[in-house]
């Protein structure tokens, strides 16, 4: 009797534990929705800047003006050019507005944020500079046209952490309408082909990329292991941009 009623209680202990191990699932799994769904809220990034979790300034992926600069030479102008009008989207509080603003290439540029935090803290740190704060899946602030170069590096990638798609819809439509034709816009994103061409395409006429291997690779690897991530090995600079009406040539 004992032998025959053994296995129900297994079964049922097997059963339940089964049930417990698939909340724990579910739980992290939500849990980390929840951890990369509030970068694409106004409230984490007022939030964050508000108590200095950011510091001073911080640069998305380490990555330098100067270190991105040498992969934008076939889009940035030349000596003599026209200079640009230039549009730096979701731009924190990263030292890459300041070291934009000192090229030559530079007629106009306009640093737009989510966070009216950091705007303000920017403002007052850089008079100079022209900073507003903007949602950059609207932009509804600029006139279409306006710009000659959009450059986003991590906002894209923060309106990811939504999963939802139609945010990165928004943005690259957003994009597009505030640039001029025969303008850019330069994207620094860990945004993937497989995801980001097909939204890109269907957004500009034109789209090229670039990649950009990561810095201390295997550091970051060993950092990832200990949480189970993996680390993708370079980051992508992507370029839109929207043809020139032929009546215009």
């Amino acid at each position: 009797s004992s032998r025959r009623t053994a296995p129900c209680r297994h079964k049922h202990r097997d059963t339940m534990g089964g049930a417990a191990l698939r909340l724990v699932v579910l739980s992290v799994l939500l849990s980390l929705t929840w951890s990369t769904n509030r970068f694409a809220t106004m409230e984490y990034w007022d939030e964050q800047y508000a108590t200095g979790h950011y510091g001073d300034n911080y640069e998305w992926y380490d990555l330098s003006w100067a270190d991105l600069r040498s992969y934008l030479s076939a889009v940035l102008p030349r000596p003599g050019a026209p200079r640009l009008d230039i549009l730096v989207s979701g731009c924190g509080n990263s030292p890459i507005s300041v070291d934009i603003a000192k090229e030559d290439f530079v007629r106009r540029m306009v640093n737009v944020d989510i966070s009216s935090v950091v705007i303000e803290s920017m403002r007052s740190k850089h008079p100079s500079l022209e900073w507003a704060v903007s949602d950059a899946r609207e932009l509804k602030e600029f006139d279409d046209h306006s710009f000659d170069l959009v450059f986003d590096k991590g906002t894209l990638d923060a309106l990811r952490g939504s999963n939802n798609a139609t945010n990165s819809e928004l943005l690259f439509a957003a994009y597009r309408r505030v640039v001029r034709p025969g303008g850019v816009v330069i994207i620094v994103t860990s945004c993937g082909e497989e995801e980001c061409m097909p939204l890109l395409k269907s957004a500009f006429d034109k789209v090229g990329q670039a990649i950009v291997p990561k810095k201390n690779l295997e550091e970051l690897r060993q950092k990832a292991k200990r949480y189970k991530f993996e680390i993708r090995t370079h980051d992508t600079i992507y370029f839109g941009s929207m043809d020139v009406p032929k009546a215009e040539l």
